[in-house]
């Protein structure tokens, strides 16, 4: 779990709670909670009812109300921020933003795990706005970012050459320490495809490659035809010379730059988006924000095509207010079910001049479409003696 500490005043609204994994799928059940299809990212394996109950009646009161928030974003999350943070060279730290409601101001969580793998770690947060100036602290690095006119887009083979030729001008430089050599800036054509074999062989995220690997929509498979190809079209963007022989790369001034940020980077920050739009078509947006020595730099890796670019606080901090807002509420999966017989649930406390919530709620004619709330985007509960839809969120019935 990463969020700083000195967050303002929201900070001290931020919780901490550990739900073993085995008890969501069960409660989801046991409370009929409806899942949307955007629930099916999260891994909530199968346990036993009866023990998720005993589980849940040890909770308090407070930490009930607030763990039911929770398990409604298991349930139906609007959108899943997957995020990786690598400061330096350090160990990687991962953590998934839960949203679920389409309104960004809204309370969401951060969803972790504990070494043994047994157990969530969910951390309650205010809104998005929190973790996204924890990741702009992470940028911002105590130092002045500098501004550099630099972008540029390839295709995704283009991309990859062009991490693999900074992977190994890195390499090279490293090797000319070691021995107390010039850094050479001829690097052979031959290395580089070497350098695109190691970086997708060896998952160390302090390289490059792998560390980006996750955000492609496939894991490459590239032969000495296709890296020539991407070499070619970097060296017409102006990035990378090729020599006469046609055997050996060099880096130009743009290239350099490039490369020794990245050698230099203090912090990398991957996230990956997963929601819906407005048609109601499944999507994700993949990015990476880099901080190093002197810039920011954020690459937008796409389907087909990654865009490069240096940009400054101002642009990372719109970047991740558009990555961390909602468009729609996915469209509804079906009622999460538990195969085991289900324990009657303690009733929750129903808020002032809303109907009383049965212990069990009663699940919504099969005639009646899941509905969820036009303000808050969160599920609605489907009140039988009424016939009407309820939101316990907003207190209201819905139109």
């Amino acid at each position: 779990m990463m969020v700083e500490k000195n967050m303002n005043d929201a900070e001290s609204e931020v919780r901490e709670y550990t739900v073993p994994k085995t008890v969501v799928a069960p409660l989801l059940g046991s409370f009929n909670m409806v899942k949307n299809r955007l629930g099916e990212v999260i891994d909530t394996p199968q346990g036993d009812a009866a023990q998720a109950m005993q589980w849940w009646q040890k909770q308090s009161p407070d930490d009930q109300l607030a763990l039911r928030a929770v398990l409604a974003g298991f349930a139906s999350p609007v959108l899943v921020n997957s995020i990786a943070i690598l400061r330096g060279e350090e160990a990687l730290k991962e953590t998934t933003l839960v949203q679920q409601s389409i309104r960004p101001e809204d309370p969401c969580f951060l969803l972790g795990e504990d070494q043994a793998r047994a157990n969530f770690l969910v951390r309650r947060l205010p809104n998005a706005d929190t973790m996204a100036a924890t990741l702009l602290v992470y940028l911002d690095a105590g130092l002045e970012p500098g501004v550099a006119d630099f972008k540029f887009d390839a295709n995704l083979n283009e991309f990859l050459v062009l991490l693999a030729t900074v992977d190994l001008q890195k390499r090279v430089a490293m090797q000319a320490k070691l021995e107390h050599e010039e850094v050479s800036t001829q690097l052979k054509l031959a290395d580089v495809q070497k350098s695109i074999a190691n970086g997708l062989q060896y998952p160390d995220p302090r390289w490059l490659i792998p560390y980006i690997l996750p955000l492609m929509p496939s894991k490459p498979n590239l032969d000495w035809n296709a890296i020539w190809q991407a070499v070619y079209g970097l060296s017409q963007r102006g990035l990378l010379k090729i020599s006469q022989d046609k055997t050996t790369v060099t880096l130009n001034e743009a290239g350099v730059l490039l490369a020794t940020e990245m050698d230099r980077r203090m912090t990398s920050i991957r996230i990956a988006s997963f929601g819906y739009d407005q048609q109601g078509k499944a999507g994700s947006l993949t990015s990476l924000l880099i901080r190093g020595e002197s810039l920011i730099w954020y690459m937008d890796v796409g389907a087909a095509s990654a865009v490069v670019a240096a940009i400054d606080l101002d642009k990372a901090a719109e970047l991740l207010k558009e990555l961390f807002t909602p468009s729609v509420a996915p469209p509804v999966a079906q009622p999460a079910r538990v195969s085991a017989p289900r324990v009657a649930a303690a009733p929750a406390a129903a808020p002032k001049a809303a109907p009383v919530r049965p212990a069990a709620a009663k699940a919504a004619p099969a005639v009646q479409t899941a509905r969820f709330c036009p303000d808050c985007g969160q599920p609605a509960t489907w009140v039988e003696q009424y016939k009407r839809w309820y939101c316990y969120k907003c207190k209201k019935y819905l139109p």
